[in-house]
């Protein structure tokens, strides 16, 4: 219990409320049951006043509100009364916020309203879903704002060594982060970030050494928290977000654990595809080293490398280092940098972007004059433009990634070029009349699985790639990229590319 500096006669009705909760030991169960009755009508008209009241004022008559309510659920006798009242979650939830204006009171008051939030809240009562809400601020932003800065305070670090108070309040947040609408809000506050600090602190070596006794085991639940959050679209930007958090040192550190078994296919999923599959993104990519740096060192220790997990760490590495290679060329204008011009009657020599000019509708095709431009326009582009315009909208997500994703299917084509050429021919005299291309299919790793067939007809752009690779006379070859983007969506990237000679790069 703490003392609130209030002023004037609301001060007084909170030292009141605070005696009040003093006394609850020496009054007969009887008679708890009623005091409590009529302090939580002095509650409610307390904050029809409290309300009008500055914020910070009124935040903390509410931290007073919440400590008393808490002593009265605390006693067996006066519980059963303050779990059927409504409002309660409301009240609470009001004072939960209130805790990080005054954090001094924070330690003190935290347990008691994760205590109860464990106990009774569920998020499938729409009645304690409203009153948690309007409690936090109104909107289902507001509540996840609450649980994210719930978790920051409660595990601040990396290296927390948690509490068993520590260990209910997070039970208390995944509780309520487990309310599907939140998912977007509590993205938008860091929840991967702070999700994965949580997982570094409870699986590191402190409290490998001393777990915590809990009527759930925490790593699991955490672990399944962020699948998640990371099965969105785009889910580029999560892992941004996963690697700057610390998922790589999280994983070395999770199975380096003697018990593994009840998150084992959640390091599975993540070692095994999710983290694979983001090895194409430029943006990402650019995070990895420095995870990879931070998570090596736990990596000689000897439980991990006992570990079942230690050969799919292994393939990841290598398959990012592979990719990190890339990307150093790239980002020093080595590779991936040239172009052929959109033009397939065009035969000059490969260009950079800066030598080219752009089409300034599509801003997808480039041309080394304005004659290659006024004739492509003339043999196709006009109704290529429109569909290149729609596509770039539809892609925008992926503006700032194409480019490298270009480098990364020149590389994997010049790595299989003879193997491709011999699948291509095969495929074109087994499906004469189909719309036959180079399938890059890279959902399941960087590693691009390598197949050539017929490709999809329903989509108006690869109609119009594939007219103009029949044009072409064997000077183009239709590429497509398959990538896992998240949220079960596969996107189909189709790329021209002038194959013809010594020399191949993209066209679009």
């Amino acid at each position: 219990m703490f003392t609130p500096p209030l002023p004037g006669w609301l001060a007084c009705a909170g030292f009141a409320l605070k005696r009040v909760t003093d006394l609850l030991e020496r009054l007969v169960p009887q008679a708890r049951a009623e005091v409590w009755s009529s302090v939580w009508v002095w509650i409610q008209f307390l904050e029809e006043v409290n309300i009008k009241r500055p914020p910070a004022a009124s935040s903390l008559m509410r931290l007073v509100f919440m400590d008393t309510i808490i002593g009265f659920w605390d006693d067996p006798h006066t519980r059963p009364s303050v779990e059927s009242q409504g409002r309660i979650h409301e009240f609470l939830t009001a004072g939960w916020v209130s805790t990080f204006n005054f954090p001094y009171v924070a330690s003190t008051l935290i347990p008691g309203v994760s205590r109860f939030v464990l106990s009774i809240t569920d998020m499938g009562n729409a009645t304690h879903v409203r009153e948690l809400i309007a409690g936090s601020g109104g909107s289902n932003n507001d509540l996840a704002s609450l649980i994210v800065k719930h978790l920051r305070k409660v595990i601040p670090r990396r290296d927390s060594v948690l509490t068993q108070n520590d260990g209910v309040a997070l039970l208390a947040a995944l509780k309520i982060a487990e309310y599907a609408p939140l998912s977007e809000f509590l993205a938008s506050h860091g929840f991967v970030d702070v999700i994965c600090t949580t997982l570094c602190a409870l699986c590191g070596p402190e409290m490998t050494s001393r777990p915590l006794l809990l009527p759930l085991p925490l790593p699991p639940m955490v672990f399944e928290q962020l699948l998640i959050h990371l099965d969105v679209f785009p889910r580029m930007t999560r892992l941004k977000e996963a690697l700057d958090g610390g998922i790589l040192r999280a994983i070395v550190l999770s199975a380096s654990r003697p018990i593994v078994a009840d998150y084992q296919k959640h390091l599975q999923a993540l070692l095994g595809s999710i983290l694979p599959q983001g090895l194409v993104y430029h943006s990402v990519l650019t995070r990895l080293r420095a995870a990879l740096d931070d998570a090596k060192p736990l990596t000689r220790n000897r439980e991990f490398r006992n570990s079942v997990f230690f050969g799919m760490w292994q393939d990841f590495v290598r398959a990012a280092t592979d990719r990190l290679d890339l990307l150093a060329k790239f980002d020093r204008g080595e590779i991936g940098q040239t172009r052929a011009c959109g033009h397939i009657e065009c035969t000059s020599p490969m260009k950079t972007d800066d030598d080219l000019m752009r089409c300034a509708r599509c801003r997808s095709s480039f041309y080394c004059s304005k004659e290659c431009q006024s004739q492509d326009w003339a043999a196709g582009h006009r109704k290529l433009c429109r569909s290149l315009l729609k596509r770039e909208d539809e892609l925008a997500y992926l503006s700032t990634e194409v480019k490298f994703l270009r480098t990364i299917l020149n590389h994997d084509y010049a790595h299989a070029r003879p193997d491709v050429a011999a699948k291509h021919t095969k495929a074109l005299e087994t499906h004469p009349d189909a719309l036959c291309g180079v399938i890059f299919d890279y959902r399941q790793g960087p590693t691009g699985q390598i197949e050539c067939g017929p490709l999809p007809a329903d989509s108006e752009l690869t109609r119009l790639f594939g007219a103009r690779v029949e044009r072409s006379g064997g000077r183009l070859e239709l590429h497509v990229m398959v990538l896992n983007v998240g949220k079960a969506r596969t996107e189909w990237l189709a790329l021209p590319m002038r194959v013809g000679g010594e020399t191949f790069g993209a066209t679009h």
